[in-house]
């Protein structure tokens, strides 16, 4: 009688166990053949997402290519305030990385939680990246940007004028001949991982193109000389302010041309 019982719980232990490998080998395959392509979609919308690759703007150049303006790559700071733990980023040392007091950063996240991309710091170092990065904060990200950069400021800050924070010509030659310099931006197809980091690269929409040079009649000696007199004449007669040309007289070219006072478009 004994011995009934034991082999009863003996083929009963072992009609469970085959019962849960069966089930585990069948949601297997369940998981890998039928609802694959589900699953798949789900993955993608999760961490598949359409970037914006930035270009770099056209240098400005005197008639003997020397640089009057030319951009330089920084690091911008964004965060999904969807995706984000408050707490988390509050309680971290990011505020004090970026030099933003952490009651500006809740504000923007608590005021802008209906949307999922806002800036928290523009136009960084690129070295700040890595210090970023090693704080595994979810919901943020990093993304390059370009600013605008005047070599010789004062003196051509009129003509050449200058960009917004967005890279877009207001004033001068950058307003001007903004088409022309601007290039396009790119789209890319990439995945992320919860972090907001870039994985891999999956294809390109639009193919991103810099922006196209551009080369002024104007020299970069003369226009320095021209400032530095225009400046002297107007501090020495009183005057409120003054500009000066200077032409080619057999061409008409225009080699210099200024402003004063001015400004640094930096």
């Amino acid at each position: 009688m004994q011995n009934n019982i034991y082999s009863f719980r003996f083929y009963f232990a072992a009609l469970v166990l085959v019962l849960m490998v069966s089930g585990l080998i069948y949601r297997l395959a369940q998981l890998t053949v039928y609802e694959r392509s589900f699953l798949q979609d789900q993955s993608n919308a999760r961490s598949m997402r359409v970037v914006d690759v930035p270009v770099s703007r056209g240098m400005v150049f005197d008639r003997n290519g020397f640089p009057l303006a030319a951009s330089t790559m920084l690091k911008s700071l964004w965060v999904d305030p969807g995706e984000v733990d408050l707490e988390e980023i509050l309680s971290s040392d990011l505020s004090e990385m970026i030099g933003v007091n952490k009651e500006l950063i809740s504000n923007k996240i608590k005021s802008n939680s209906n949307k999922e991309f806002v800036y928290l710091k523009r136009h960084m170092d690129p070295n700040i990246e890595s210090p970023i990065r090693k704080l595994s904060l979810s919901g943020i990200g990093l993304q390059k940007e370009y600013k605008r950069y005047y070599p010789d400021s004062e003196s051509v800050a009129h003509l050449v004028g200058r960009t917004n924070i967005d890279d877009k010509g207001v004033e001068g030659i950058e307003l001007a001949y903004d088409s022309w310099l601007r290039g396009d931006q790119g789209k890319e197809l990439v995945r992320k991982d919860r972090l907001g980091r870039t994985i891999s690269k999956s294809e390109t929409i639009v193919a991103a193109k810099n922006g196209n040079d551009l080369f002024l009649s104007i020299d970069k000696k003369d226009q320095a000389v021209a400032y530095d007199v225009l400046a002297k004449g107007v501090e020495e007669s009183g005057a409120k302010s003054g500009s000066l040309v200077v032409l080619d007289a057999k061409t008409g070219e225009v080699l210099a041309l200024t402003n004063y006072p001015s400004y640094n478009p930096n």
